[in-house]
């Protein structure tokens, strides 16, 4: 009976083991041991005893002896130093569960010493990943993180929705002063130390970051070598302006240089360059850089090494008509001492003036200091106030000036007509930020970094006011991104054009469109202070030219700064308003360039000065010769330059000319003196008043469409067939969807 007893419960008992075993629930030895049914076969009262070592990188919690029966499991509560060593198995064989931390022998069968087979991580090369997001975005491609020899290691970062990639840093991240080794997601090296930390920067999509790198010198107040800056990316400015000394107080220093700009290149010194301008990415001070896509971006500064002060003679001086420095309200005159330089004897191409001489600030330069000088750059400090009269035209091979927007008081007469390159660093945050006119750096930077052809339309207010550009854009079914590149009539055309030149690529098309009765519009080659405010955000743009093939660059620049009267005109000085940040502008403007906001119908128009047509307007003052050189300029890049006209108020004319003789007169006048076509009749682009808004020239926004009609036929017209001899009859039928009374108040 009993017999039978057991062979009833044993066959349930296996058949149960026997499917557990198969469907992988259980270790079938396990189980045998932990029944004892094995030690049924064996010598049941047989003990063994089981040890494990400690050693180095090896913790024992608890007993390390442990005397275990014949065929039992040995388990002991084990520590590995993770951070120092590397495990690679024991002499036993035994599973070791590192989350548990046990060590554990299935089935005892002898007595047996453990020891633990570690390797020190000091005698590997080790690369440690991690990244700001989650080090789960991280994956090696090639090689792993551990090798006895060094190894080819490729790591890739897989980028998850709403992030950018920064780049690989080693040692730190980005924001902790980590050094930049890679930005493409895959990246691949070969280890030189035992030990490489390796961080991924990710960052939201409308985050950049700027850091600022001293290169040799230090940050004033700050115990790192770099400085880096946050922000958000604008819909508006494809480009960041750069750190001036007022902006979060940071202020570069190297015992025996000057700060004059920023780079993409760590250069050592600005005297291994012929000019500025040659060194790699170089930005102004305050200026603009374009941060990448990858939102990361690295400036280092360029220092220029200081003239020795006993190169110098000097006076001492006291200012008692300057203002304070960065911008006050009200008049803010100060009284300021220090010396003023008499006179420099170093005979060398390059002086940079240092901010201090004999332990006095350097605030001024003298009348004839550096008379009868061979040098070819000048770099004059940010503590420089007042630069007299013939201060350096004595000095006949001057082609560079490096100079701050702290500098106050200068003339025409300060330097010699053969300066060409003028870097302007800013010293101030922007004081027109807030105004349209003071936002023209949406153009400068549309040009710049626009990838496809371009449209772009140069003229003044009457193009700031009256075109529509996604019109336009539309009408060439997008074939080209419009730049609006009006502006104002009292600036210089000549002088954007001439930028424009400079990133010109083929298939561009580049149309001047002036105000045809104004010298700046219509070629002069004279500066005006409104240059400066409109391009206050963008310094920059002022070394795009060749300054010797213009004037009044620094008598512009004084009023400017101070102000003054300009003729009948008060000017209020930049240097007296408070300063107002970059990204915070508002502009009312779209990112073409377009002038937003009320531009409706205004009937408060003044006619008693009437205007009439004259040929002087395209040939006096050389302003013809002046287009004609910027032509060769942008056709030398494979671009096209045309020439249509500025939108003006139809009664604003003489009627003794409101006729189509005189259109057609005056637009082949200038079609004789310009090197390339001119698209347009005069006669098309005079509007009745309902079309205008609060100037002679400014378009109301439905004005504004029909001259971008307009403009698109004509440049049609001149793509398809190349019809320059149009007359104005023909111009003025062409289009039947246009109102009669558009047709008929020419």
């Amino acid at each position: 009976m009993r017999l039978r007893h057991l062979k009833i419960v044993l066959i349930p008992v296996v058949l149960v083991i026997t499917l557990m075993t198969f469907c992988g629930c259980f270790d079938i030895d396990d189980v045998i041991v932990d029944l004892g049914l094995y030690q049924r076969n064996t010598k049941a009262n047989t003990k063994f005893t089981v040890v494990v070592r400690e050693t180095a990188g090896v913790t024992v919690d608890g007993d390390s002896v442990k005397e275990v029966a014949s065929g039992q499991k040995a388990v002991f509560k084990v520590s590995i130093d993770e951070n120092n060593y590397v495990y690679l198995g024991n002499t036993a064989d035994a599973s070791y569960n590192s989350k548990d931390k046990t060590l554990t022998v299935s089935r005892v069968q002898s007595p047996m010493t453990i020891d633990f087979i570690l390797v020190d991580k000091s005698e590997l090369y080790c690369v440690n990943t991690y990244s700001n997001v989650s080090s789960g975005y991280i994956s090696f491609v090639q090689g792993s993180s551990l090798m006895l020899e060094p190894e080819k290691v490729t790591v890739q970062v897989t980028v998850p929705s709403g992030y950018i990639f920064q780049g690989w840093t080693v040692g730190e991240y980005l924001d902790n002063g980590g050094k930049l080794v890679g930005t493409d997601p895959v990246y691949s090296f070969t280890p030189e130390d035992r030990r490489v930390d390796l961080y991924a920067n990710l960052a939201s999509e409308s985050q950049y970051r700027i850091t600022y790198d001293a290169n040799g010198g230090s940050i004033k107040n700050f115990s790192g070598e770099q400085y880096t800056i946050r922000g958000t990316f604008s819909t508006m400015f494809s480009m960041q302006q750069t750190l001036n000394e007022n902006n979060s107080g940071v202020k570069f220093e190297r015992p025996g240089y000057t700060a004059i700009g920023y780079s993409t290149e760590k250069t050592t010194d600005y005297r291994d360059y012929n000019s500025v301008n040659d060194i790699e990415g170089f930005s102004n001070m305050g200026g603009v850089c374009q941060v990448p896509s990858s939102g990361s971006l690295t400036l280092n500064v360029v220092w220029a090494e200081n003239t020795a002060e006993s190169d110098f003679e000097v006076q001492s001086v006291t200012y008692t008509d300057v203002y304070s420095e960065g911008g006050v309200e009200g008049s803010g005159k100060i009284t300021k001492s220090g010396c003023i330089i008499t006179r420099c004897t170093v005979r060398s191409d390059t002086v940079v003036i240092p901010e201090t001489i004999n332990g006095q600030t350097v605030i001024g330069i003298k009348s004839g200091a550096f008379n009868g000088n061979v040098l070819q750059k000048i770099v004059i400090p940010k503590t420089v106030l007042r630069i007299e009269s013939d201060a350096f035209t004595g000095s006949y091979r001057l082609r560079e000036v490096v100079f701050f927007d702290s500098l106050q008081y200068v003339s025409n007469s300060s330097f010699p007509n053969s300066v060409q390159t003028v870097v302007m660093n800013a010293q101030r945050l922007p004081v027109y930020a807030g105004s349209a006119e003071g936002s023209f750096c949406i153009k400068y930077e549309r040009v710049r970094t626009l990838k496809g052809k371009k449209l772009i339309v140069v003229s003044g207010s009457s193009t700031l006011n009256g075109l529509n550009s996604p019109q336009l854009e539309e009408n060439f079914d997008n074939e080209y991104s419009v730049v609006n590149y009006g502006t104002n009539a009292g600036t210089q055309m000549l002088f954007y054009l001439d930028v424009i030149s400079n990133y010109t690529k083929p298939g561009d098309i580049v149309i001047h469109a002036p105000e045809w009765n104004s010298d700046g519009p219509m070629g002069g080659n004279s500066i005006q202070w409104r240059m400066f405010r409109g391009n206050n955000q963008c310094y920059d743009i002022f070394r795009e030219v060749n300054m010797s093939e213009y004037s009044n660059f620094w008598g512009a620049y004084q009023l400017f700064q101070i102000g003054g009267k300009n003729g009948s005109e008060i000017v209020i000085g930049a240097v007296t308003m408070k300063g107002k940040e970059y990204q915070n502008s508002n502009t009312g403007m779209n990112l073409y360039g377009d002038l937003l906001g009320n531009r409706y119908n205004y009937n408060g128009f003044s006619y008693s000065s009437v205007q009439g047509f004259s040929e002087s307007y395209i040939t006096s003052n050389k302003r013809a010769e002046n287009l004609n050189r910027v032509n060769s300029r942008i056709t030398a890049k494979g671009g096209t330059l045309l020439f249509s006209f500025g939108t003006m108020l139809y009664e604003r004319l003489s009627p003794g000319v409101r006729n189509a003789s005189d259109y057609d007169n005056f637009t082949k006048q200038c079609a004789n003196a310009l090197d390339f076509p001119v698209i347009s009749n005069v006669g098309t682009y005079l509007f009745k008043e309902r079309y205008m808004s609060n100037s002679e020239w400014h378009c109301t926004y439905e004005g504004a469409d029909i001259r971008t009609e307009e403009l698109t036929y004509d440049l049609k017209k001149f793509l398809n067939s190349s019809g320059l001899s149009d007359t104005y009859e023909t111009y003025n039928t062409r289009k039947s969807h246009n109102s009669s009374a558009y047709q008929n108040g020419m």
